[in-house]
C-alpha cells in the first residue's frame, strides 16, 4: 500500500480508476469558452494544481503542447484533487496543430510572459479565450509568438521576479473567469 500511494503513513484507502480520454474532434465547447494551454510544463505538482484551479474557475479544457509529464503521474493526480477527471485534457503532438485549431475556432490567444507590456488586468477577455502558460524553466515556446496574440504579465512588487506557475495561472484564470461571468458574481 505504501508503494502504491507513495506515502509512508498512508490512510489505508486507495482508489484505482481510469482517466477519461478526450479527442479534439469530439470536444464540445460553449460560447465564450476558456482554454488553458500548458506549453512544456515539467512539474507534475504544478500541472495538478492548474487542473484543480481550472475546474474551480470553470475552464472548458486544458490543451497540452510539448508534453513533459504523464497524466498518470501520482503527484499530478494528487495535486489535481480530482481535476484530472473533470476537465477535458487534449494533447497536441505539434504546437502548430494547436494554434491552427484555436485560430479555426476564433480564439483570442493570450501569452503569459514576464516581458509583456500589459498586465493581466488590462484585458477584457471577450469571446473565446486561450491562455498559454509556458514551462517553469524556459517559458513559452517561440512558435506561439509567430501568430497573432496578446501578451500579459502579473506585476511583481517585491524582490522576486516571478510566481510559481500554478499560482500565476490561478490568478490569471480567475481574472478571466470573473470577467466572463460578471453576471454570476
Amino acid at each position: 500500500m505504501e508503494k502504491l500511494s507513495q506515502k509512508e503513513k498512508q490512510d489505508g484507502l486507495l482508489s484505482i480508476g481510469t482517466l477519461p480520454s478526450y479527442k479534439i474532434e469530439n470536444l464540445q465547447l460553449k460560447n465564450n469558452a476558456i482554454i488553458v494551454i500548458l506549453d512544456g510544463l515539467e512539474q507534475a505538482g504544478n500541472i495538478g494544481t492548474i487542473l484543480r484551479t481550472s475546474d474551480g474557475a470553470g475552464v472548458d479544457a486544458i490543451f497540452i503542447c510539448n508534453k513533459r509529464v504523464k497524466q498518470t503521474n501520482p503527484k499530478l493526480i494528487k495535486a489535481s484533487m480530482g481535476g484530472v477527471f473533470t476537465v477535458p485534457i487534449i494533447d497536441f503532438v505539434h504546437t502548430s496543430a494547436c494554434i491552427s485549431w484555436l485560430r479555426k475556432h476564433h480564439f483570442n490567444i493570450y501569452l503569459a510572459d514576464t516581458r509583456a507590456e500589459r498586465t493581466y488586468k488590462q484585458y477584457e477577455y471577450e469571446g473565446n479565450t486561450a491562455l498559454v502558460i509556458g514551462s517553469e524553466r524556459y517559458g513559452i515556446s517561440k512558435d506561439w509568438y509567430d501568430f497573432p496574440n496578446q501578451q500579459l504579465f502579473i506585476p511583481m512588487h517585491g524582490i522576486c521576479d516571478s510566481l510559481n506557475v500554478g499560482t500565476a495561472t490561478a490568478i490569471m484564470v480567475y481574472e478571466i473567469s470573473m470577467k466572463k461571468n460578471v453576471s454570476t458574481l
